[in-house]
Order: C-alpha cells, then structure tokens, then sequence
C-alpha cells in the first residue's frame, strides 16, 4: 500500500479519504487535509518520465495561443513595459513564449519535460530544459507566470515561494490553475475529462487556497480583472461575465490571478 502524503499547503499528517478515482488503469486516494480542507491526490506519483513524455508529445511545432494566453499578455502589458523580463515555469510546448517574446519581452521559459521543451527551443524560443529554482536566474525578474502547474506538482507552496524570491519587489506573479467548485464539473464528460484526473491532476484549488498561498509570500491576490481583456478584441466578450463574477469572489471557472510581490 502506498503511503500517504502530507498536506501540500499546510503541511498537516491529519487527512481524511474522501473518495477513490480510477484513472488510466490506476485507483488513485482523494485526501481532504482535516486542517485546512485542501483537496489533493494522496498516494500521487510525480516522477514523470521519458516514456511519458514521449506519448504525452501532442505538437511538433509550437502552437498558436490560446485565449488565456493573450489574457495573460494583457496583464503584464497593463503592469510592465516592454523588455521587461518575464519568466515561465512549465513552458510547455512554447505558445506564452512565443506571444510574449514576439511582442517584446525579454522571455525565458523553463520546461522539464525533455520533448515539450525541444519545441520552442527549435524555433528560437528561450526555454531551458530544467526545474525553475532561484539560483537559475542571475537578477532579480520582473513577472513570472505559473500557467496550469501547481495542479501538477507535490510541492506547489515550494513552487509558488521560490518564484516570489526571485521576483523584483513589485514584481508581478501571474497564477492560473482550475478551480475546485468550476461549474462545469456538472457535466459528466467534462468531469471525467478535465477535472477527475487524478494522474495528472493530483491538487485541487479553491480561490480561498490560492489567496493563502499569496499572502504567506507577501504577495497582492486579485483575480483577472477588465485588463486581462481588449474590448475592442470582439472575441474577449465572452469573459466579461466571469470578470464581474470573479470580482464578487464567486469564481464560476477556472482560477485566474495575479498580484505585486510587497516590500
């Protein structure tokens, strides 16, 4: 029997199973922290490796963006100037990279997994091949952007500390993950697609998790507000509502945030 690990948030032993999810072959235990009520996987296995990057290859170009990205984009336009320099962790297959570094930023992308990085990198795009630590930059960065990881990994809080120690003061720190309560988790075939995923997706984040983990490194929390979007970009409407929700803390989809590392 695989032992069970501690509350990635807050540390606690003390944890409750809350339910059993199969997945690819595999059962995998839902943990509920008895201390804190963070949702996570706790029999996780997170050593990927070669052979699962390899299957897991969907693209052998770098792709075009996605809405998310260009709403990241707006972010740092609303905050930063360009040639500012902006760090990802987990890189993926290069499309924020490729946005950010053709529009001026000075953009470095670290990305583990050794075919995703390849991507970009063969098309000119600054990713590293390698985990993120602060030693692995050599002054202090203006924006770092942490899109759909912490979900994926057994130390988020480590993750999210060593990003704010290498951020400037004032830098900003862009955070997106999905969200524990998404509405859509009512839909069966969504569910069973993008939320129950317990070999992939081994924590589950309330907003409420997320501001925690802001306020323990002295970072500023708001949510994606109207300079995440372009009105004049006809395609941004369909974000409006989940602004203006968001901004009232009812968070209908996934968790977009960002905030200024404090003196």
């Amino acid at each position: 029997m695989k032992s069970l690990r501690q509350c990635p948030l807050c540390d606690s032993e003390s944890k409750q199973v809350k339910k059993h999810v199969e997945h690819k072959g595999e059962v995998f235990g839902i943990c509920e922290c008895s201390r804190c009520s963070f949702l996570y996987v706790g029999d996780a296995n997170n050593n990927p490796t070669e052979d699962a990057d390899q299957k897991d290859t969907r693209y052998d170009s770098v792709p075009a963006s996605k809405a998310r990205h260009r709403q990241i984009k707006s972010i740092l336009d609303s905050e930063l100037e360009r040639g500012n320099n902006v760090v990802e962790i987990g890189a993926g297959y290069g499309a924020l990279g490729k946005l950010l570094s053709k529009t001026g930023y000075d953009y470095l992308g670290f990305e583990p997994m050794p075919m995703r990085a390849s991507v970009p990198r063969a098309e000119g795009i600054h990713v590293r091949q390698d985990v993120f630590a602060p030693q692995s930059v050599d002054k202090p960065i203006d924006a770092l952007v942490i899109d759909n990881v912490l979900e994926h990994v057994i130390d988020p809080k480590g993750i999210v500390r060593d990003a704010v120690e290498s951020l400037r003061t004032g830098g900003l720190l862009v955070v997106l993950v999905p969200n524990r309560y998404d509405i859509r988790r009512a839909v069966p075939s969504w569910r069973e697609d993008h939320f129950w995923i317990p070999k992939w997706h081994i924590n589950f984040f309330r907003a409420r998790d997320l501001k925690r983990l802001f306020h323990e490194v002295d970072v500023e929390f708001s949510p994606f507000g109207f300079n995440s979007v372009e009105i004049q970009r006809t395609s941004d409407i369909k974000f409006f509502p989940k602004i203006l929700l968001d901004k009232v803390h009812l968070y209908p989809f996934g968790l977009y945030c960002y905030g200024k590392k404090k003196e």
